[in-house]
């Protein structure tokens, strides 16, 4: 983001970048812990996922309503996936009340998160947005440990910390570079 906004590259996105690469590392055990394929996806889901704040900050979507961007996204995000359902022959409909209210906490809990990303992304920049956003790992393994009883590690302690240092070298910039 910092190349396609021109915004300067400074000691501390590298060394914010290097923290939260390093973090991810320690909290998934590396490579050697998993499938090469979920790796690869899991890359995938980032970089595409990197496109949103950009969009946010360029072109239509630069003067628009965070509300009326996620409308827009959700909207194109249910109809390609409706067509990949119909395509591949997965599509079907939930039968049960608790997997529609599932679907209603999940859709409910995504709206929120990308309303709070995108006014993040207007306030505070697609750069310091992205980082920010770096607590969600963390924030979903406490959930799983608190929720389904899941252990906190070690590794996902320590990577934990890495991943909010990289937060904290991208705010330590900006309010050094603002006084």
């Amino acid at each position: 983001m910092t190349a396609f906004f021109k915004e300067r590259f400074t000691w501390a996105k590298a060394l914010a970048i290097l923290c939260s690469l390093v973090g991810a590392v320690i909290i998934t055990g590396g490579i050697s812990s998993g499938s090469v394929v979920g790796i690869i996806a899991a890359v995938m889901t980032g970089v595409t996922y990197a496109s949103y704040p950009i969009l946010m900050q360029v072109g239509p979507f630069e003067d628009m309503k965070t509300e009326t961007v996620i409308l827009y996204m959700d909207l194109f995000g249910m109809l390609f996936a409706f067509i990949i359902a119909i395509c591949s022959g997965t599509f079907s409909l939930p039968l049960s009340g608790t997997v529609f209210g599932c679907e209603c906490g999940y859709a409910l809990s995504a709206f929120i998160a990308y309303l709070c990303y995108g006014f993040s992304v207007k306030k505070i920049g697609a750069t310091n947005a992205a980082f920010g956003s770096m607590f969600e790992p963390i924030a979903s393994c406490i959930f799983a440990a608190i929720i389904f009883g899941s252990s906190l590690t070690l590794n996902i302690l320590i990577g934990g910390i890495c991943v909010m240092l990289s937060v904290l070298f991208c705010n330590l910039e900006n309010t050094t570079s603002s006084t």
